[in-house]
């Protein structure tokens, strides 16, 4: 891909990105998704050590809230749901503070991190009338209901 200038990387929107996340967005087709809530718990409990993140158009802040890059945007303050399925591209790459020409798709930690958890995430939609039932039966298998 030609690079292309700043002025030329406008999203849809009026959002600037870098030319390698326009990439990104323009190629991905069907990337890697997770929870929101999953990748908030990689971020604090599972992240390289040594390595940083670049480039990305989402981030994760301390108090587990998904926020754009961009910190001049409306929906910071309270930040995305984490109830949402997210590509894992749009959190940019990750890269060794060792030697900065190791640089990783998100996906690749991501994934690693994720095959060697012994627990899984899960989003359950139901009824109200079902909420309670649910709840319990879960309970009942020995899971945590949060």
């Amino acid at each position: 891909m030609k690079d292309k200038s700043l002025a030329q990387c406008i999203n849809a929107g009026d959002e600037l990105i870098s030319p390698r996340a326009l990439h990104r967005r323009e190629s991905k087709g069907s990337m890697p998704k997770a929870l929101g809530a999953e990748v908030v718990e990689f971020y604090l409990n599972g992240w390289p050590e040594k390595h940083f993140v670049d480039d990305s158009i989402l981030s994760v802040t301390d108090d587990r809230r998904i926020i754009h890059s961009d910190a001049d945007n409306e929906r910071t303050a309270t930040g995305l749901p984490l109830t949402d399925r997210f590509d894992l591209s749009d959190f940019g790459v990750i890269i060794s503070e060792e030697d900065t020409s190791k640089i990783y798709d998100f996906s690749y930690f991501f994934n690693r991190w994720r095959k060697q958890r012994d627990t899984v995430m899960l989003l359950v939609e139901v009824t109200i009338a079902l909420e309670d039932k649910v709840r319990k039966a879960i309970e009942r298998a020995g899971a945590k209901v949060k």
